[in-house]
């Protein structure tokens, strides 16, 4: 500790108070006024129409403002006969190549147009070292060294391991000292990639009862953090490459220093602002935080049935990453929409926390590193919460209660070892702790994995952690007896501070920033759209929270929030000029002090000036863009990009060897805290002292422990589950199934039963075990794992639907088989004879070991990581050839992928109605754009009625009509009919389809003339099915595939804007990647569809349905085609550019260079591998004609949308509806004349028969129609 004092001791009643209120703001008063202004554009509501007065002088000239005319006028005017060329005037060259370099060069706000130069800082300066007098004295009692504790090694994975921290007294920060150890960029850089994913949990860092006191034993491998003192790393010994790893702060450490008091004060208002506080002297009565009906993370999981805590969770407050647009949206988070009282104190909390990072960050981090967040932070105009300053952009709060896991308060994604590899690697993490915990008790440890660091300091009610969220960390609930808890609280002081705390006893704050809101790289809702220049306001912000209506919540002060908004619109206002070649004569300062805001009591207020102004500073800012890109690139050198979804699976790999086949599910840790000295056998002799269980650990003898409550003094005991007063005891059995699924609580139920009916209780095995043991030794089968074609594949799909139908219909005829004759019995046997010869095995006919299992379904993870039981399923059937029951399965994913079930339970649809009449009704198209970041480019076609996916393909541009046409066209050449209609959104690049089929309908039916049988998506109206497909492809498809590719961009491999690596990414990818999607489309159509008793539409596989409709009693309304290679020749030429992979005078360089290398397979774990040698191969045997060549083809690829017209006619509307409108459609009757030249067609219509139109939602069949 440093001077330590008693500034740790837990805040008093009277101490905690002088809270600042803000006044109580209600964002929709605001929202109102601003959707009231005039602003330029359209506007953000339509205005009431006024029809013209033409009578009245408002709209005509008057006769003395009109001139006479020469009555020798001529009535009428055609027409000359033809132009006349002369005189014409010609601009200028203009190389827009000149201009582009000449507007990149200029300085503007933000990230910047190009990189700058990297310049390293000069550390024997005072620009980035503090003065003596700034620094404080650190005791001199300090070890020189810090190693890890001895210890044993995990039998698998591994533990933290701290490598030797030696002290060093460095001005560079304001401790005047610092533990550093180096790092080498190879060695320990690659040891940490491995060790990370398969971290796991020492046994003592779960605290142990001792004497009535919970203590930690030291944690093996790892180092405990001395308050007050940085921890950094030297990157591969260099001094000057220091990057800080983690520091710990007590309000001891902090108090040498000047701002102590400051800090002290805003931490005692965090805790009455968190915890609760009743009325003092006068004072407004604070309610908890937690307390106020707050919504939960979406990743905080499902709330366990037997939580006992009803205010445990994750919440995030402050501003937060809207997902699904891009990379998202940065948005003010969705508390924000509370009542005015709530945002007040949620308001307040985020001001308070703004000040405590101010104060605190610097003195735990260089400050070199502070002054290149705080001045790219500035820079960037980055939306930090609470206040103007430079701060984290996000926070979120954590809640746990005494008696609870972490894993079980705040969810396991969060509770257990995870990365925040959203966060900004440039930033740190400060992790406020507050802690409601007496000193019998223990706080539990905060662990950070990848540098061997741990903190757990006794005594404490509020700590500061800073470290860096992108590295692997974990926490540990804190752990007390009930009853020395309850002694604690009796103090009359603390009851005044905690009363209206309840139960949590852990409220944890953790302030970040994200990597998309720091480098702005996201959209981001600052207003309500402007109509003007380029969209920087997520589509959404007409749906969501924007910081101009709403930003006076989690920006700060009303001041705050005017400054940030008015930079952003200053900042915006600078780059566009300066990006248009355009010079602004005002300065930026004096444009901002003429923007003015109005307070609450009626004043006004400019605008504060910049701390950074690119007109007068630009020499300064130069130096430290190229000082802050040196920075970036040593945190980029350090980063090690792990995903929690990486954790989880090498977790998941690792388990079931650690451990072992009887092992609790992931609720109970497997951590041995129970030592003998600890169980406490005696003070239980009756089953009816036990009041509640309240958690369980394992041994290393995977022997059960559990905390006891006893009823007659509200105690809590430690007692081995073999204990004769706990075997079979009804609470006992209430938890274990609390523990398991349905299907196995209701094994536990008659294992309970049959043992109380023997009488003969087994006091060696505990009733957890006896249920594992039931359960696991189900026999899986499994076929023989091949490589299979195309059309195999689609065999297969046949054979595995009609095998479903044989092993059901099997059921019926076992269930029956006492009640049958001998003929029956015998007709039976011969048919399962047949059925084995024709290779119709049931899945339970051969035998697969749950290793065997696990093998396989590995293999599938790294290409599927979110696929759950029912995906897993078909991956294995139609890629490995293997059959295997579903409930076999499923436990294979109790045992290894819990998290996976838990997911499926907290799923949550959202249903929207469609209407479609039968098979061909229509067809919907549209496109996606999530991979372009990656140079491909995606588009879609589906069948609405049966569901199937007719094609998803996957080439370098999804813009083009014509493109989008062929896809259409080969089709209906494959299929030899077309539908009534075809659907998508409004973009130009469906005109070409919209054209070629109201073309090919009107040829046929002369009666459709005048018409669009293209239905445009626009406004309200949404493209459900196609939105439908997508969402499947993004859950099931895309997450394996998007991280393989995400490699080659995060390893330096693949550089998307390079276009020699373009085109051979191309030629490399595109073809595989469409394998694998023709394979996942043809799994998909084959694959029986979830029962869902909301859809009308037909239940079954789509293939069956789109090929044989009239056995779900509807019509195929397919319409016979014929004409389409004179519509291709018209619309889509296959010699046009846009259909070529890459340049024609390419393709025999990278095809040789391919075979040189011995044509080596192409698979997921080796596409990389044979990239970067294709690459170099093509790099070195290419020359400036084909370099030429390449840039010649890459400009020739335009969108081609000149040369379709906007397709016209009466427009078809979403739903039942028919808005009617006139129109011409030149292009159809030019097409029409054409045709007319070709054989006599028959032609098609309609059946006439009635029909009826069905809905995906039951509760539309008021609405049925009938023809």
């Amino acid at each position: 500790m440093i001077n330590p004092t008693n500034s740790n001791l837990f805040p008093s009643a009277d101490a905690v108070s002088n809270v600042v209120w803000p006044e109580p703001f209600d964002s929709t008063i605001r929202d109102t006024e601003i959707r009231s202004r005039l602003i330029f554009g359209p506007g953000l509501s339509e205005p009431t129409p006024i029809q013209p007065d033409f009578t009245s002088q408002e709209f005509t000239y008057l006769d003395e403002e009109c001139i006479n005319v020469p009555s020798t006028l001529p009535l009428c005017l055609i027409g000359n006969p033809g132009p006349t060329v002369s005189n014409v005037v010609w601009p200028e060259p203009f190389d827009s190549t000149i201009r582009d370099t000449e507007i990149r060069s200029r300085l503007i706000f933000g990230p910047g147009l190009s990189e700058p130069t990297p310049i390293q800082p000069d550390f024997t300066s005072q620009e980035f070292t503090y003065l003596d007098e700034e620094c404080i004295n650190v005791p001199s009692t300090l070890p020189l060294c810090l190693i890890g504790n001895p210890g044993p090694s995990p039998s698998k994975g591994y533990y933290s391991t701290a490598r030797p921290f030696k002290l060093y007294q460095d001005k560079r920060y304001t401790s005047g000292a610092v533990y550093i150890t180096p790092y080498d960029l190879t060695k320990h850089y690659n040891e940490d990639k491995s060790n990370i994913p398969i971290i796991q949990t020492p046994p003592e860092c779960e605290p142990v009862l001792v004497d009535g006191k919970f203590v930690l034993q030291p944690i093996p491998h790892m180092i405990k953090m001395i308050p007050g003192i940085p921890f950094a790393i030297h990157v591969n010994g260099d001094p000057t490459q220091l990057q800080t790893v983690g520091c710990l702060h007590t309000l001891d450490s902090l108090q040498a220093y000047p701002d102590y008091d400051l800090i002290h004060a805003n931490s005692v208002n965090l805790a009455k602002l968190t915890w609760g506080c009743s009325g003092l002297n006068g004072e407004r009565e604070i309610p908890a935080v937690y307390t106020l009906n707050l919504k939960r993370n979406d990743r905080n999981g499902p709330r366990a049935a037997t939580h006992r805590s009803p205010y445990d969770g994750s919440f995030s407050l402050g501003n937060t990453i809207l997902k699904g647009d891009g990379q998202g949206t940065v948005v003010p988070a969705l508390q924000m929409t509370a009542n005015p009282s709530i945002s007040s104190q949620i308001q307040s909390i985020l001001q308070t926390l703004h000040t405590l990072y101010i104060h605190v960050l610097p003195k735990s981090i260089s400050r070199f590193e502070n002054d290149m967040i705080n001045f790219h932070s500035e820079f960037s105009n980055i939306y930090s919460l609470g206040g103007l300053s430079p701060c984290a952009t996000s926070v979120q709060l954590n809640i746990s209660s005494l008696g609870e896991t972490l894993e079980e308060s705040i969810g396991n994604v969060q509770g257990l070892w995870h990365t925040d590899h959203n966060d900004d690697p440039d930033r740190f993490t400060l992790f406020i702790l507050l802690l409601r915990v007496g000193p019998d008790g223990h706080p539990g440890p905060f662990c950070l994995g990848r540098w061997g660091l741990y903190s757990a300091e006794m005594g404490c009610w509020i700590i500061f952690l800073t470290f860096k969220g992108i590295d692997v960390h974990s926490g540990f609930a804190p752990c007390e007896l009930s009853s020395a808890n309850e002694a604690f609280l009796k103090d009359s002081n603390l009851k005044a501070a905690y009363n209206m705390a309840k139960g949590p006893n852990r409220a944890g704050y953790v302030l970040y920033t994200s990597k998309v809101a720091a480098h702005r790289t996201s959209a981001l809702n600052a207003t309500l759209p402007t109509s003007f220049g380029n969209l920087t306001t997520s589509k959404t912000a007409t749906k969501f929270l924007t910081f101009g209506s709403s930003g006076p919540s989690t920006l700060g002060s009303p001041e705050d929030c005017a400054n940030r908004l008015a930079r952003e619109a200053v900042f915006d206002f600078f780059n566009t000029l300066s990006l248009s070649q355009l010079n602004l004569e005002l300065n930026l300062d004096d444009v901002l002090s003429k923007i003015t805001f109005t307070t609450s009591d009626g004043s006004t207020k400019s605008m504060k000036k910049l701390k950074y102004n690119p007109q007068t500073d630009s020499v300064f800012i130069q130096r430290y863009l190229g000082l802050y890109f040196w920075y970036h690139t040593l945190c980029k050198s350090v980063h090690i990009r792990i995903t929690r979804s990486d954790i989880q699976r090498s977790q998941g790999q690792l388990s079931h060897n650690i451990q072992g086949p009887l092992a609790p599910a992931t609720k109970i840790h497997v951590q041995p805290i129970a030592s003998p000295l600890n169980l406490q056998h005696d003070q239980l002799n009756s089953p009816d002292q036990v009041a509640a269980i309240l958690s369980a650990r394992s041994s290393n003898d995977k022997k059960i422990t559990f905390l006891i409550r006893l009823k007659d003094s509200s105690r809590t005991i430690s007692v081995s589950a073999d204990h004769p007063c706990l075997n079979q005891h009804p609470l006992v059995i209430q938890w274990y199934q609390a523990q398991l699924s349905r299907e196995d609580q209701q094994m536990i139920t008659a294992s309970s039963q049959k043992s109380k009916a023997a009488s003969t209780p087994n006091t060696n095995t505990s009733g957890r075990s006896q249920a594992l043991q039931s359960t696991g030794n189900r026999a899986p089968v499994v076929a023989n794992s091949t490589q299979t074609t195309a059309a195999e594949s689609t065999q297969r799909s046949k054979r595995k639907a009609r095998s479903d139908s044989v092993e059901s219909e099997e059921g019926v005829d076992e269930a029956a088989q006492e009640n049958s004759d001998s003929d029956d019995e015998y007709e039976v046997e011969r048919f399962r004879e047949y059925r084995q010869r024709l290779g119709l095995i049931r899945s339970r006919s051969t035998k697969l070991s749950m290793e065997e299992i696990h093998a396989k379904v590995t293999e599938l993870r790294s290409l599927y990581p979110k696929a759950g039981v029912r995906d897993m399923l078909n991956l294995l059937f139609f890629q490995d050839n293997i059959s295997i029951p579903r409930n076999t399965l499923t436990s294979y994913f109790r045992q290894y992928e819990p998290e996976r079930i838990q997911e499926r339970k907290a799923g949550k649809l959202k249903r929207r109605r469609f209407w479609a009449a039968g098979v061909l009704d229509m067809i919907c198209v549209d496109q996606h754009d999530k991979w372009k970041k990656f140079g491909l480019a995606l588009h879609t076609g589906v069948e609405p009625f049966s569901g199937k996916i007719l094609w998803i393909r996957v080439w370098h541009s999804n813009n083009n009509p014509r493109l989008i046409l062929s896809y259409y066209l080969k089709f209906l050449e494959t299929h030899g009919a077309m539908p009534l209609i075809t659907q998508s959104d409004a973009g130009t690049e469906n005109y070409g389809i919209a054209n070629a089929q109201s073309f090919l309908r009107q040829y046929y039916d002369p009666q459709l003339q005048g018409t669009l049988q293209h239905r445009f998506m626009s406004g309200g109206s949404k493209n459900v099915k196609a939105e439908i497909i997508w969402s499947q492809y993004r859950r099931r498809f895309a997450p394996g595939y998007e991280d393989l590719l995400e490699k080659g961009e995060i390893n330096g491999w693949f550089e998307v804007n390079d276009e020699l690596d373009r085109l051979v990414h191309r030629w490399l990818f595109i073809p595989w990647l469409q394998t694998c999607l023709d394979g996942w489309v043809d799994m998909f159509n084959c694959s029986r569809k979830r029962a869902d008793s909301n859809k009308i539409l037909p239940h079954g596989v789509p293939n069956d349905i789109f090929q044989e409709p009239e056995r779900y009693g509807a019509l195929n309304f397919g319409v016979d085609q014929d004409g389409l290679n004179h519509v291709r020749q018209l619309f889509a030429p296959p010699e046009h550019a846009v259909f070529q992979l890459i340049p024609p005078d390419l393709e025999p360089l990278i095809s040789h260079t391919y075979a040189d290398m011995g044509s080596p397979l192409v698979k997921h774990d080796t596409i990389w591998g044979i990239f970067c040698q294709l690459r170099d191969g093509v790099s070195s045997a290419i020359n400036p004609d084909i370099r030429t060549i390449i840039l010649t083809f890459e400009n020739g690829l335009q969108d081609d949308q000149d040369v379709f017209p906007v397709p016209a006619g009466r427009q078809l509307e979403g739903g039942i509806n028919v808005i009617r409108w006139d129109g011409g459609y030149e292009d159809v009757e030019r097409g029409l004349e054409e045709l007319d030249n070709l054989d006599d067609r028959s032609t098609a219509s309609t059946s006439a028969e009635p029909l009826a139109l069905f809905s995906d939602e039951e509760d539309q069949l008021d609405d049925i129609l009938e023809w």
